[in-house]
């Protein structure tokens, strides 16, 4: 206070409370007794210095209700908002009071201050006409979510249907009529204004005295028109915001002199370029000319220090490359080998052991190698983004599905936050956007240990045609700091890339991941900090499919939950309010508890009440009191006997048990994370079932469905003899074991040329072809058995490491039947060989046509991966499960039993599409949406629709095995004579 020892006031301002505390407790020594000013707030009770001259704003609130009661003079009522804060609740009392003394006794107040954020945009818009509201603050609601005063007014002020008043100047703007509001700057201006009467004395105001000033009426000009306000019901003085005026009448002088300025500038200007012109036009030359040669000097040395740059870090790139490489590959490597090692010296009971390990260990290994491929093809510009309809909430889905296991085993809290405006039905690629959410949300959950995980679906944009979605993933994992997330997405680079490191992988996910995101026009982005977790974005402009709903609120249920009292204990805070939410959108009256105990608190207390609680969905998860401690204390008390118990299980727990039936006193189980119409559902079935309701299996056809290929042995190959051409001889012994299994002797070659000498002396059924040999390569010996050999009906079948699509079709366009891909799959191997042995016998099975009535083949193929015997295996799967459940669905449809008939819709929908049968799973989609998932009848034509073209599918799947077990190839337009619908097709 040095500085102002000689400075003698005539007054002090003091703009805050914290300004009066400083001068009072620090200044008033060195600037004397000079009067103190300082604002006092009618919210406030400010009684420091007793001397001090108080500047007070005046009463606003009394003067905010009798604005809005002159604004509506019919108002009948007046609801207050405000959160559970000491300053909110104690404004809101002082407008309850207000408006009990200013308005007619016949006015009806509410004050809500118990709510959660979604549900108050839902109360406002049912509010009863001849309604005015008025907001104080709100900074959270009644689930302890922080909320951002601004942001949460702005939201409010879109849904409500009545206008709203407040008291502070910093919500001007957000949507708010306006009012007699508290303004720093007028508080300022006041405080100022008292300073000064103080200094000139022209007023006579004692120390310790209270100046009131009336406080500013302010509107809000937007306002003020969307509400269609009486102009003359506008008292005067009132300051008018945001209303537009012409910038000529406000600033006419500005203008003006502005306008001269610049004409004396402009022609001084000209005067000063028109004397120097000639005398700067050397020197501008000579500078130019220096300047160009210093830039084109400084250019080529950038360019000498960036090459030279470049080159030394993809040096560094190749040798971290080949070290990661080196470690990535040896390691399963090292496993096989050890394995098998260990397989050849083990007993009968230990060897099958240590070839499962090592069997686990190739498919690590064959997994980097198709990684590798996969940036190859991205990097190449050479990957295919296709455009099909899909469902983006069945994609979700199935990610989840597949992550959920590895999250629950660790211990973590797998959440999923689908948001209800999310498109379901979109147009793309399905397939690569399931594989980068698979990878940014398994690298979540691989690098978390403790804490949860969440994925959260949202939109950001919708027009007609399109919908911009952002998923988002969200860890409390180990994090990263700012030089690991600039490498994460490139290639072959990890957060950490030292031989110390925790976590392994080849570090290809998320360089694949961003390059298919860049594909389909998206973006990807990360945030993380070290310690605390990180964030993943992907943001994806998709094509909406045609007749797209949002994922809104459903329909009640034919069960009917709509009024349901609900009660959700979950002492997760996200996870509670993503299961609230998903209840309240199906109906459901939701009361969310944090704990076991405040869940047997809220059902003691609806006991009393006489209003108990129809379902209690607990989290199985609690501590202190866990779920099972919980759910004995509530069956041990009669009263809640009335009382369902819907549980939330994972699918694994951490010592690898799988949920296989609800525990004793639950009544149903829903697997975590919790998925919209699997808790729907459940808790309407157990409203409605006596027995208790298990998870439904997550697969919609199992497993046992599919078909695999029987021991061919049975087809009698004794007298078949087959060629193995390959060079390397371990390649050889390995196809030679595996054909001597299925019952057939071969010869081997170990080159082209070998190889095209064994076929011109004997006899053969069948070759294996390798195409990268050293003395004539496969291709060439192919075009020589076709041509110099003339052997045109051999089945020649490639056998080769080449994986990409382009390599399979030179394989064909060199005269090849079919391709193999190394390692060589038994059962694949065993289909291949059933396939061309069997062609002309009679003991063949079905073989895939050129053409099937209501399938498209190629986008078949591309749906189960390009392999020609799996779209036969589904194909067949599909009429073997469907077949016999023809008469059932219809007699589903003549006895109204909607419910069953769209579980039917549901799984046609996504079968039908897997096997390339788009029509009929177009017609199943759309009859799905037509019954609301059960909820409402079908129109009987629209599904005679759908039953014709069932019965073409099926009838062209039955004519196809009819065809194989004839020896012939099927006539893809025949029907079935005399039958409805075919038989079930036989199993491959």
């Amino acid at each position: 206070m040095e500085k102002y020892r000689n400075v003698q006031p005539r007054a002090i301002i003091a703009d805050s409370f914290h300004a009066v505390r400083f001068v009072s407790r620090f200044g008033r020594q060195a600037l004397g007794d000079a009067p103190l000013v300082f604002i006092r707030e009618e919210s406030t009770d400010l009684e420091i210095l007793p001397d001090a001259i108080k500047v007070t704003t005046g009463p606003y609130i009394a003067d905010t209700v009798a604005m809005a009661r002159r604004h509506w003079p019919d108002t009948r009522t007046a609801v207050i908002i405000s959160d559970r804060g000491e300053e909110a609740l104690e404004l809101a009392a002082q407008f309850r009071t207000t408006l009990a003394e200013q308005w007619p006794a016949d006015l009806t107040i509410r004050h809500v201050s118990d709510f959660v954020a979604e549900e108050l945009g839902t109360m406002l818009t049912d509010l009863p006409p001849a309604t005015v509201v008025f907001y104080t603050v709100i900074f959270e609601d009644k689930t302890g979510r922080r909320l951002i005063p601004r942001d949460a007014l702005s939201q409010l002020a879109r849904t409500s249907i009545a206008p709203i008043y407040g008291v502070f100047d910093t919500y001007l703007g957000t949507g708010i009529v306006g009012g007699h509001v508290y303004s720093a700057r007028i508080a300022g201006r006041l405080a100022i204004a008292a300073g000064i009467d103080l200094a000139t004395g022209s007023r006579m105001i004692r120390p310790g005295g209270e100046t009131v000033y009336a406080s500013e009426a302010t509107l809000d000009w937007r306002q003020v028109r969307r509400w269609n306000i009486d102009k003359a019901l506008i008292q005067d003085g009132t300051r008018i915001l945001f209303k537009p005026q012409s910038p000529l009448d406000a600033y006419l002088v500005e203008v003006i002199t502005a306008m001269i300025i610049i004409a004396f500038l402009a022609s001084s200007l000209f005067i000063i370029v028109v004397l120097y012109v000639q005398r700067g036009r050397y020197a501008r030359q000579l500078f130019g000319a220096n300047t160009r040669l210093e830039d084109r000097v400084a250019e080529r040395t950038r360019e000498l220090e960036e090459a030279k740059a470049h080159a030394e870090e993809a040096n560094r790139v190749k040798s971290e490359f080949l070290a990661n490489m080196s470690h990535e590959i040896r390691t399963p490597m090292n496993a096989i080998l050890n394995m098998i090692d260990l397989a050849q010296s083990a007993g009968d009971d230990q060897r099958p052991g240590f070839l499962d390990k090592a069997q686990a260990a190739s498919r690590t290994l064959l997994r980097l190698l198709n990684d590798i491929l996969d940036l190859s093809k991205v990097e190449a510009g050479e990957v295919e983004i296709e455009s099909i309809g899909f469902s983006l909430p069945d994609t979700i889905q199935t990610t989840i599905a597949v992550l959920a296991p590895e999250a629950h085993r660790k211990g973590l809290e797998f959440l999923v936050d689908l948001h209800p405006d999310v498109p379901r039905h979109a147009v793309g690629d399905p397939l690569r956007l399931g594989q980068v959410l698979l990878n940014i949300a398994g690298n979540a959950i691989k690098f978390t240990d403790q804490g949860d995980v969440l994925l959260s679906v949202r939109q950001t944009r919708r027009d007609r045609t399109q919908a911009t979605v952002c998923f988002e993933t969200r860890d409390t994992g180990i994090g990263m700091d700012a030089a690991q997330q600039a490498r994460v997405f490139r290639s072959f680079r990890q957060g950490d890339s030292s031989i110390t490191r925790r976590y392994g992988g080849s570090g290809l996910g998320l360089a694949i991941s961003k390059g298919l995101i860049e594909r389909m026009g998206g973006v990807i982005d990360m945030e993380s900090t070290p310690g605390q977790g990180t964030t993943v974005t992907v943001t994806l402009t998709l094509l909406l499919d045609a007749g797209d709903t949002v994922v809104a609120r459903p329909s009640p249920l034919p069960d009917g939950l709509d009024g349901t009292r609900i009660l959700v204990a979950d002492d997760h805070p996200i996870a509670r309010s993503i299961t609230g939410s998903l209840l309240i959108r199906a109906g459901a009256r939701v009361t969310l508890a944090a704990s076991g105990q405040e869940a047997l608190d809220c059902l003691a207390q609806a006991y009393r009440m006489t209003k108990p609680f129809d379902v209690l969905v607990l989290d199985g998860t609690l501590s202190d009191p866990t779920a099972a401690e919980t759910l004995e204390r509530l069956r041990a008390d009669d009263a809640h006997t009335g009382t369902r118990v819907v549980l939330l299980s994972p699918t694994i727990g951490k010592d690898g048990t799988i949920v296989a039936a609800p525990p004793s006193g639950v009544d149903g189980v829903v697997t975590k994370p919790v998925e919209d119409s699997a808790i729907r559902h459940t808790v309407a079935a157990v409203l409605t079932r006596a027995g208790p309701v298990v998870p439904a299996p997550a697969a919609p056809v199992p497993e046992s469905t599919i078909p695999e290929p029987p021991d061919s042995r049975a087809a009698n190959w004794s007298n078949k003899q087959v060629l193995v051409v390959d060079d390397n001889a371990l390649n050889r012994d390995v196809l030679v074991g595996q054909l001597g299994r299925l019952g057939l002797r071969s010869v081997t070659a170990d080159g082209g040329r070998n190889a095209l000498d064994q076929l011109e002396s004997g006899v053969f059924d069948l070759v294996f072809l390798d195409i990268q040999m050293p003395d004539l390569d496969g291709l060439s010996v192919a075009r020589s058995i076709r041509g110099d050999l003339g052997l045109t009906r051999l089945p020649v079948i490639a056998m080769t490491a080449h994986a990409m699509a382009e390599d399979r079709q030179k394989s064909l366009d060199a005269g090849m039947n079919d391709h193999l891909i190394k390692p060589v799959d038994p059962k694949h191997l065993a289909a291949v060989v059933r396939r061309w042995l069997d062609k002309d016998g009679p003991t063949g099975g079905p073989r895939l046509p050129k053409a099937l009535p209501g399938i498209d083949l190629a986008q078949g193929l591309k749906m189960v991966g390009g392999g020609e015997d799996d779209l036969l295996q589904a194909c067949v799967a599909f009429s073997t499960y469907y077949t016999p459940q023809v008469t059932q669905i219809d007699r589903d449809f003549e006895a109204g039993n909607m419910g069953a008939l769209a579980n039917v819709l549901h799984q046609v929908k996504s079968l039908a599409r897997l096997i390339g049968a788009n029509d009929l799973a177009d017609t199943a989609r759309a009859l799905e949406q037509t019954s609301n998932r059960g909820a409402r009848p079908i129109p009987p034509e629209e599904f005679s629709r759908f039953r014709t073209e069932l019965h073409r599918v099926l009838n062209g799947l039955a004519a196809m095995s009819r065809a194989g077990r004839a020896g012939q190839r099927p006539d893809p337009g025949h029907d079935l004579p005399g039958s409805r619908y075919a038989q079930p097709a036989e199993h491959l």
